[in-house]
């Protein structure tokens, strides 16, 4: 995926480098992939895995996190 994602973009010459604008900004990046990792663990499975697999279960706790998730998108 990364491998053809990178020729698509080099043929399209659509290919850019992006970066953070600065330490704070990592620092949050950071601080963000840690937190969701730990609600991934707390949650028993991970968000993809609870909107996809645990949904179709109707199960409350996913139900609510896939809510969660689509407002979360909207809200962006």
């Amino acid at each position: 995926m990364i491998a053809g994602s990178a020729v698509y973009a080099i043929a399209t010459k659509t290919f850019q480098w992006k970066g953070f604008r600065d330490a704070a900004d990592t620092a949050r990046h950071i601080l963000g992939g840690i937190l969701m990792g730990f609600g991934g663990i707390t949650a028993l499975d991970c968000i993809i895995g609870q909107g996809i697999s645990g949904f179709s279960t109707l199960a409350l706790g996913s139900i609510v996190i896939f809510v969660s998730i689509i407002g979360d998108q909207w809200r962006h």
